[in-house]
């Protein structure tokens, strides 16, 4: 039997602020794409590099939310 993260609040309450503490810092694809696009530029429209640029662009904006306490 598998327990909803509603059920198991009550057993374990850091385990559920945790996943909403974490939700908080994801940021959104259209973030993402927005920032990508700009590293894509600044590369010179390089063509290649969308997966990078995409996984850079992720990993600067999770980390420009967690240092800002968001």
């Amino acid at each position: 039997m598998t327990l909803s993260p509603a059920h198991t609040a009550h057993l374990h309450p850091a385990a559920s602020h945790a996943q909403s503490s974490q939700d908080d810092v994801v940021p959104t694809a259209e973030a993402v794409a927005r920032r990508a696009f700009i590293l894509f530029e600044n590369h010179g429209e390089a063509k290649g590099r969308d997966v990078q640029d995409w996984l850079q662009a992720e990993a600067e904006l999770t980390a420009e939310s967690l240092s800002s306490g968001r």
